[in-house]
């Protein structure tokens, strides 16, 4: 059970950090500014970024 569940969890840790890169990515393109505005509400976090940043080099 115990395992059943970890592995959940690392699956939704692992789909929210690719929608974070993606995020990132599409920021770098220059979104245009009401696609902008749409991601600003969301927060992430100075070390999502930096991971994302990472996996991007």
């Amino acid at each position: 059970m115990e395992r059943w569940r970890a592995e959940r969890v690392r699956r939704r840790e692992d789909v929210e950090r690719k929608s974070l890169c993606k995020i990132t990515f599409w920021n770098e393109a220059g979104l245009k500014n009401k696609d902008k505005e749409f991601w600003k509400g969301l927060e992430l976090t100075e070390m999502h970024l930096l991971l994302c940043m990472r996996l991007a080099m």
